[in-house]
């Protein structure tokens, strides 16, 4: 996890990595974790599926391609 540090101007911060899965993932595009048997190891995300939305982690941070990993915001405004 990385903790953005304090200022007097900006939110605090929370991100964390994470591994696209199945697709590319946009920038600020809504992310949950992948709950399939083969990939369920904490770090696959995918976008989530409207009827299950249980599983979201957060807000992509930049574009992540396909089996690529990046940062997901997963705290703060």
């Amino acid at each position: 996890m990385l903790f953005k540090r304090l200022n007097r101007t900006d939110a605090e911060r929370v991100f964390s990595v994470f591994k696209a899965n199945e697709a590319n993932i946009a920038a600020d595009d809504v992310v949950a974790l992948e709950l399939t048997a083969a990939s369920l190891d904490g770090v696959n995300i995918a976008q989530p599926v409207a009827a299950s939305l249980t599983a979201v982690v957060g807000i992509a941070d930049a574009a992540i391609a396909n089996g690529a990993y990046g940062l997901v915001q997963i705290y703060g405004y």
